[in-house]
Formats: structure tokens, C-alpha cells, sequence
């Protein structure tokens, strides 16, 4: 897990997002996730987004929080982060239309 990837990039993914008019309630919870990963990150000794799922899986017992976080990290931070960024979000946005 890159963090210091994950600081510098949110901030265009959250960007994209609000030119593509995502809601503005799916933009927040973006970059509330963003903002909490790199806050915590030294408290939890996270190495990998594994990790970070793992401490969601033992704070959430609820199991749609723990889905819709699952699947913001998944569709949204890591995919744009890790992978091909705004060009597989535009694909994967054509797929959901």
C-alpha cells in the first residue's frame, strides 16, 4: 500500500468524480475513506488495503457497512489508485450504464 500515492492521487479521483456528477454523498464517503486510511494508518501498522479491509471486517458488524466499504475501496480507491486509474473508471462506468 502506497500511502503517500493514495495522498497525492484522491484528490483527482475526487476530481473526476465530481465532473462526471457522481452524487455528492458518493464523493464524500470517497474522501472521508481517503482522509481515514491516511490518518490511521500509523495507528493500525497497515501494510497492505488487506489490512485496512481486515480492521473494517472487526470495527463493522453490520454487513452492508462492511459490503458498501468493501466495495468503495474496490470500485473506487483502489481501482483508481492502483490499477489503470480515471481511463478503467470511465470503462467501468460504461459497463454500470
Amino acid at each position: 500500500m502506497d500511502l503517500q500515492r493514495l495522498k497525492e492521487r484522491y484528490p483527482i479521483l475526487v476530481s473526476y468524480m465530481e465532473n462526471q456528477h457522481y452524487s455528492w454523498q458518493y464523493i464524500k464517503y470517497v474522501k472521508n475513506e481517503a482522509r481515514w486510511i491516511l490518518r490511521e494508518s500509523e495507528n493500525y501498522g497497515w501494510k497492505t488495503y488487506d489490512d485496512v479491509y481486515q480492521t473494517y471486517v472487526k470495527k463493522y458488524s453490520n454487513k452492508y457497512t462492511l459490503l458498501y466499504k468493501r466495495d468503495i475501496m474496490e470500485l473506487g480507491l483502489l481501482e483508481f489508485l492502483e490499477n489503470a486509474g480515471i481511463k478503467r473508471m470511465k470503462h467501468m462506468q460504461q459497463l454500470m450504464n
